[in-house]
Formats: C-alpha cells, structure tokens, sequence
C-alpha cells in the first residue's frame, strides 16, 4: 500500500489556491478519488465531508413525520454513524433531553436547533477519530469556527452563545469567554497561527477578507500532511482543497462581493428574527 496514495493523487490535475478556474471540476475529482479508495477510506472520506450535509439533513428529519419513515430513509441511504443515531431519536430528546415533550417542528428556529445538534455531534465524531488528519484539521477548523463567530458577533453587537459549536473546542470557547472584550480574545498568546488568522479576519473588504481565511486554511492543511505523501491525509487535504476551489470558481472579484454582501445580510436577518422572536 505505499504506493498507493500518491498513484491515486497522480492521476488527478495539481492543485493550487490561485490557479486558473475555468475547467475545474469538484464533481469530477471527487468521483475519481471514490473511485479509486478502498471501502475504508471511503468511508473516512465520507464522514470528512459530511458537515456540509447538516443543513439537508435537518430538513430531512423534520419532514419524516414517524418511526417508519426514518427506518426507510435510513435503508436508503448510508449515512455516518453519527447522523444514523440522530435519525433513531425523537426531536423531543434531540431538543430537549427528555421524551414526550412537544416541539412545534415547523418553527424556523427547531431547524436551526437540530443543525446545532448535527454540528456537536460531528465534531464528537471527528475529534476521536483514529485518522490523525481528521482529528488535526477538525480541532483547527473548530477553532476557526468559532472565532470567527465571537468576531462576527462582537463586530455586530451581539452575543455569540447561542452560535457556538461546543463540541468543537472546548478549551478555546473559556478562552474566548474570558477575554471576549479583547481584539484577539487572549488568543494570539495561545495559538501559535493566530496572527495569520486575525490579520485575515481583520481585513476590511467582505470578499478579500474570505479569500484570505480560504488561503489561510489551504495553508494549514498543507502544513498538516507535511510528510505524509503515502498515507490517506493526503487525499483528503486534496479533497478539502478541491472544495475550496469549488466555492471560489463560483465567484469572481464582483459577483462574489455582490454574493457574500448578500449572505452577510441573510445572516443578520436570521439572527435578529432569532432575538426579537
């Protein structure tokens, strides 16, 4: 097998932050790679990439109105573990800890609620897991998740609770707490690429300030399989990679400015229906 990793990475184009967009294609590779990787592997990949699926899922679960109706979604799918326990529980103990308590699940705000709950338990999942690259990227990821929600919400005013994944750093989220008055919230003493991390987040224009973050974590996943050519981290550092890519081959410098405007005040609207609801 010590040639196998970088036989399946040579037969996919090279990869970088900057490069020429117009015939890349993320379907393509990631067809390619799953086609290539072992069940095992594929099931890593799988569970790498499922946090972008929460948001389906939710929905997915709230119009599943019994029992029945989630056994079959769940014959007819293969879902991570994480997410086939969350189809087994009732929306009473997802949202509350307890059974037989009513919850209107046509209110924005339960979606909402269950994304959270997919969010904690990923990363429950993905912190213990045995592939070190999942484990090292998902502990930097949470970190930058979460900062750049304290940021977020510092700059708007607000609080950042109800936004945080708990299950993602916990040390860091007392870290945040403790100074959240602070530019840096006491992190650049703790975390040794911080100042990379906030001179992105600082930067004053929406779309330059994504683009920096997006290289600044193409950055960290290269230093996170520094060495690793013959082992499974390096498939999946391409494929996060590769999903970057994706998100920036959607936009130039002006659509992408009009779209992140946009969704920056999507956000904002989400989050004063949530206080005034």
């Amino acid at each position: 097998m010590s040639g196998y990793y970088p036989y399946l990475l040579s037969g996919l184009p090279e990869l970088d932050f900057d490069m020429e967009l117009s015939g890349f294609s993320y379907e393509e590779i990631h067809a390619q790679a799953v086609e290539l990787l072992t069940p095992s592997d594929r099931k890593v990949l799988e569970l790498f990439l499922a946090f972008d699926t929460h948001a389906e899922r939710a929905q997915d679960y709230l119009a599943l109105k019994d029992g029945d109706q989630k056994l079959q979604y769940l014959q007819e799918r293969s879902l991570p573990a994480y997410q086939q326990k969350i189809f087994g529980m009732s929306l009473s103990m997802l949202m509350y800890g307890e059974e037989d308590l009513k919850v209107d699940d046509t209110h924005q705000d339960v979606e909402r609620a269950l994304v959270r709950v997919f969010d904690n338990a990923f990363y429950k999942a993905v912190l213990h897991h045995g592939n070190s690259f999942v484990r090292k990227w998902f502990t930097f990821d949470g970190i930058l998740k979460n900062t750049l929600v304290a940021f977020a919400a510092r700059k708007q005013g607000r609080s950042p609770e109800d936004e945080f994944v708990e299950a993602a750093s916990a040390p860091l989220l007392e870290w945040i707490r403790e100074d959240l008055n602070e530019g840096d919230f006491g992190l650049k003493l703790r975390l040794a690429y911080a100042e990379e991390m906030f001179a992105a987040l600082e930067l004053p224009d929406v779309f330059e300030r994504e683009r920096a973050i997006d290289r600044f974590r193409w950055r960290m996943a290269d230093e996170l399989v520094r060495g690793k050519d013959f082992q499974l981290d390096k498939v999946l550092c391409y494929i996060l990679q590769a999903g970057i890519l994706r998100r920036w081959q959607k936009m130039d410098a002006e659509s992408g400015r009009e779209y992140l405007r946009e969704a920056v005040s999507e956000m904002r609207k989400v989050n004063l229906q949530g206080e005034n609801a």
